[in-house]
């Protein structure tokens, strides 16, 4: 039998249902393309797509957050034509064609776009590694350059194009024609992804396979996916729900006074959301659809702290989707403070008058750089700075609540209350309708000189930096500025709270000490040096996940802004207590290095900063913190019993005690000389996977200490293989008291 025929044979067949049902039967095209395909894989973190008419459907579909389901592949039957858009590239990679059944749901995507034909002719843009594949099963390949395929698409029955292969709208207009005459696409792309490598573009206008692909009835979406509905666990029903189309037909009837299920309604919601962030610019099909439906409404709600906005309230957060959009398109003289404003984040008084204000930039310094100014909602800026600034990929920025709730079941303030722009030209006018703390944040550092810059029509907010603010000025005037946020800065950290959180303390000098001192702490640890940019914590209504979550802000509660200016509890709280264990924990988040951060101690190794940080700064020891005591007796049943390493995975108070009692017996400095040799490893040298991940960890710090570390390490269940014991042989075994104590403490009747 020849290579291909395999291919033929299930050609035929796929032929043969075409005809048998007709492009309507979107159930027999759907059980076609998934024939055989029981597993799909997630590469990487996907986005969500969309179908958008009668000739799009859902394949499969993907869970975002708890309850939402989005398609993570869809297909299209447009004119003639055939579609299949994944929403990941890595759909169409190597790894993931060996993944699961990957490599049978693409070639089962193939098939259908080919349209029962023969010998398909398929021009592959980029994606080299299919060829083989493709010749094998009977096709015709030729790579194209993505500047020539729309020059040859007489000469193709499939084409193969990635998120940034349509250069300008005739290719648009080539392609749409083109499918709908009879071609086959396969096509790929992720929003979030194009966004990153795009931060001067905007989708909806310079996303041009989209344009595409929505004239085709399907779309790309922002946002991500969590999880992959396998085939089998998706019901005809859900499929058929997710679909953005019947989303709004949904909403529309049920504006017209047709009730619909509450999930129903959800999903519709959450559905529309999706796809209105990436919807073409100047096309207005859907927007007056949606524009019609929300003017039936006759009530609107917005959320607050005590009564959020929830999933069931569907076209209340349509209305604020819509409004975040178009106040997205218009110029900085038309934005109008939004309802919300003035609730969150705050409105400086009527009364406090802007000002004009030179602020000296020191563009070696990347990141958002603070200048004690709050901008009113729906009132410009004005931004003027030499020419020589303008090249330097700055954006203009109003507020530092940058967490975005859109994909969150309960909204307790806007999802999305940051504005940024590029700042490209010597004057620059901008504008918010939520307002906030102003800056100027550069993307990267430059070694280039300082230069000023002039903000106008902002008002004057708390702002004490570390060495530079004087603290009579800070005592007498400065706290006492009524905008609604403040901050707090040294050259390491800079704490933005609510205002009412820095009234009363009259010198900040003392506590920015503090705080210069335990940030400095995180590179001796990591033996490795600091980013120049000052780390960042802000405190919000509500944030994206967590109780704290680490990055770029460091985000938490509002009530964080009074514990986190607290000195007192911080610095001189007693062993039994830790007030400042989140905060160590989220930077330590920042720090933590992946090379020694196998699966199961994400949450384990950046707790060795925050024991860290207890022990310099309070003298607290490892041993006696508060934190890990929890976990004595889990400790004690665990290396007692059988040593479940899932167990230990799964139990950050218990897996950190692996830790602490190395740093009990041989202080912090195995894991400094440990931690210096990771970063210094070549690329080469750097651990693959998570078992050499183990492995490379026990021998390293078994070398650094002199001493054997694998049995201790069985003693915990951690699997190290057998090559890494040899490496350790040498070395004379080392076991702590305290197992053997803890041993004895499982046993002791309680």
């Amino acid at each position: 039998m020849s290579a291909n025929r395999p291919f033929q044979i299930a050609l035929c067949l796929f032929t043969l249902t075409l005809l048998a049902t007709g492009q309507a039967d979107q159930a027999a095209l759907r059980r076609a393309l998934l024939e055989g395909v029981t597993r799909v894989g997630k590469p990487g973190v996907p986005g969500p797509v969309a179908a958008l008419d009668d000739e799009a459907f859902a394949l499969v579909l993907a869970r975002k957050g708890k309850n939402e389901s989005l398609p993570v592949i869809a297909a299209a039957t447009p004119g003639k034509g055939r579609v299949v858009l994944f929403g990941h590239g890595g759909y169409l990679s190597a790894e993931s064609l060996g993944d699961g059944d990957g490599g049978r749901l693409v070639d089962n995507a193939f098939r259908f776009v080919a349209g029962g034909r023969k010998k398909p002719r398929v021009g592959l843009v980029g994606h080299g590694h299919l060829r083989g594949r493709l010749d094998a099963a009977g096709f015709e390949v030729a790579g194209l350059e993505a500047g020539s395929w729309s020059k040859r698409l007489d000469r193709l029955d499939v084409l193969v194009l990635g998120q940034d292969q349509v250069a300008d709208l005739k290719e648009v207009k080539k392609l749409v024609d083109w499918v709908r005459g009879g071609g086959g696409l396969v096509a790929s792309g992720l929003i979030w992804g194009w966004e990153q490598l795009n931060p001067t573009l905007e989708v909806d206008r310079d996303l041009l396979l989209n344009r595409a692909l929505r004239d085709l009835g399907l779309m790309l979406c922002g946002g991500t996916i969590d999880t992959v509905i396998q085939p089998d666990a998706a019901t005809a029903e859900e499929l058929d729900a997710c679909h953005a189309g019947h989303s709004l037909l949904l909403l529309e009837r049920g504006a017209a006074g047709r009730k619909a299920a509450a999930e129903d309604i959800e999903r519709a919601g959450v559905q529309l959301g999706s796809v209105l962030f990436c919807w073409p610019e100047g096309d207005e099909s859907w927007p007056k659809r949606i524009d019609a439906l929300l003017a039936a409404a006759t009530d609107r709600r917005y959320p607050e702290a005590k009564k959020p906005l929830r999933a069931k309230d569907a076209l209340d957060r349509l209305f604020i989707t819509v409004d975040h959009i178009r106040s997205l398109r218009l110029a900085p003289e038309k934005i109008a403070a939004a309802p919300t404003a003035a609730d969150f984040p705050g409105q400086p008084g009527r009364d406090t008058r802007p000002i004009s204000r030179k602020i000296r930039i020191d563009p070696r310094i990347p990141g958002w750089q603070s200048t004690g100014l709050y901008a009113r909602a729906g009132e410009l800026l004005r931004l003027e700075l030499p020419a020589r600034a303008t090249r330097l990929g700055a954006r203009l920025r109003i507020g530092c609540h940058a967490d975005r709730l859109w994909d969150l079941a309960d909204w307790k303030r806007q999802p999305d209350i940051c504005r940024d722009t590029p700042v490209v030209a010597e004057v620059t006018r901008f504008a918010s309708p939520h307002g906030g703390l102003v800056y100027l944040d550069l993307p990267k550092a430059v070694d280039d000189k300082p230069f000023d810059l002039v903000i106008s029509g902002a008002v004057e907010a708390p702002l004490f930096v570390l060495g530079q603010t004087d603290p009579a000025e800070w005592k007498n005037r400065i706290r006492k500025l009524d905008a609604p946020w403040a901050e707090l800065a040294c050259d390491r950290v800079i704490l933005t709270v609510r205002a009412e959180a820095i009234r009363a303390i009259e010198d900040p000098t003392e506590l920015m000490t503090f705080w210069k001192r335990v940030v400095d702490l995180y590179p001796v640890l990591s033996a490795r040096p600091d980013p120049v940019r000052p780390w960042r914590y802000v405190a919000d209504r509500q944030i994206s996940a967590g109780y704290l979550h680490s990055g770029y802000p460091i985000m938490m509660h509002l009530h964080h802004s009074e514990e986190i200016v607290a000195l007192k509890a911080l610095r001189d709280a007693p062993a039994e207590e830790s007030h400042g264990w989140g905060f160590w924990h989220e930077l330590g988040h920042n720090h933590q290095q992946g090379d020694w951060t196998f699966a199961g101690t994400t949450e384990v190794t950046c707790n060795l900063y925050s024991l860290y940080v207890d022990d310099q700064i309070r003298g607290v020891a490892p041993v006696k913190h508060s934190w890990p005591a929890s976990a004595r007796m889990k400790v004690a049943a665990h290396v007692k019993g059988d040593r479940d390493f899932e167990r230990w995975k799964k139990d950050p108070g218990l897996a950190l005690w692996t830790y602490i009692l190395i740093q009990e017996e041989f202080g912090w400095e195995p894991f400094i000389s440990v931690f210096g040799e990771y970063a210094r490893l070549t690329p080469g040298e750097r651990p693959k996977g998570d078992q050499n991940k183990r492995d490379q960890f026990m021998s390293r710090l078994s070398r650094v200490l002199g001493r054997d570390l694998g049995p201790y390490f069985e003693a915990w269940g951690i699997p190290i293989s057998a090559t890494a014991r040899k490496t350790t042989a040498d070395l004379k075994p080392w076991m702590p008291q305290r197992i053997a104590a803890f041993r004895e403490l499982a046993e002791t009747p309680r």
